[in-house]
């Protein structure tokens, strides 16, 4: 019996829910913006998930644990309350925090945001801090996030995290920040993320004025 229809988007948010899906062949739908979703979902957020019983239920966070409880694969998972809450700690970070400061970093330079040069050097300025104060220590000491395999926690950040690394860090970047740099291209080689298009960059986007 299908589990439902999972409503995904070109965003970073839904990156690790089109792995989790496609590698682990679980048996849901996927689909772009429907009447049912207009329905559903009224602030038309993704992801979002209809169960086969119509339930709904949004936020990648709900979605994305309640999809791996379906996954057999146990080495992804928690393996205790400690793993438990270092899942939470990782996603939620990143997810919450680094999320926002990417969009404010690069969304003005790509036009998805009016461009203001002050907030995007301060956004990129406060990013590398973050990072350089919770990644690079880590990884510099554990080769993943959560324990010493490759779990969901790793590929939910790193799908989170995608247009750091697609837009901003550079080879430059790469060498002052050599622990995440490595542990990115780590996790987004592995099948997981076969069929998700996560690249990364030579040159950091640069702001091009639009000619009147």
């Amino acid at each position: 019996m299908s589990i439902g229809k999972l409503y995904l988007a070109p965003y970073a948010r839904c990156n690790a829910l089109y792995g989790l899906v496609n590698h682990y062949k679980l048996d849901v739908e996927i689909s772009g913006a429907d009447e049912e979703f207009e329905k559903k979902f009224p602030l038309k957020k993704y992801p979002s998930l209809v169960l086969a019983d119509g339930t709904a239920v949004h936020e990648f966070f709900a979605v994305a644990f309640y999809l791996l409880t379906f996954v057999k694969d146990e080495s992804i998972k928690p393996k205790n309350d400690l793993e438990h809450a270092q899942f939470f700690q990782w996603v939620s970070f990143a997810n919450s925090e680094l999320v926002a400061l990417l969009f404010k970093s690069f969304g003005g330079l790509v036009g998805r945001a009016p461009y203001n040069k002050k907030l995007i050097d301060e956004s990129q300025k406060e990013l590398n801090k973050q990072i350089e104060l919770t990644f690079e220590p880590h990884l510099t000491k554990h080769t993943y996030l959560v324990g010493d395999r490759l779990t969901f926690a790793d590929y939910a950040v790193a799908g989170l995290i995608f247009r750091g690394f697609e837009l901003l860090f550079d080879k430059e970047w790469r060498k002052t920040h050599p622990a995440i740099s490595r542990w990115y291209k780590t996790v987004v080689s592995q099948p997981f993320y076969d069929g998700v298009k996560l690249t990364i960059t030579d040159q950091k986007v640069q702001y091009v004025p639009k000619k009147d």
